[in-house]
């Protein structure tokens, strides 16, 4: 995601559109938050038009977050400890 992206984001934008792209589903990320599903809903809705995207696989690419269940390592990034 390019800095003018993570600045067009709320805060708030920016948690549940982690969540999200992580799979959890709007249910889980409310209760979560101790907000509706709905809102959640609203609010991944402005996510998906500020990053131009149109499903929680684009917005993991654009988050560049790892695929649920898939390694930080498998899709190339190196740990350095």
């Amino acid at each position: 995601m390019t800095d003018v992206m993570a600045r067009s984001l709320t805060p708030q934008e920016r948690h549940i559109a982690e969540l999200a792209a992580q799979g959890m589903s709007n249910k889980k990320i409310g209760e979560r938050l101790a907000i509706s599903h709905r809102t959640v809903g609203n609010h991944l809705h402005r996510v998906y038009a500020k990053l131009g995207v149109a499903s929680r696989g684009g917005l993991r690419d654009a988050l560049r977050v790892p695929s649920p269940g898939q390694r930080d390592d498998a899709v190339g990034s190196e740990r350095i400890s």
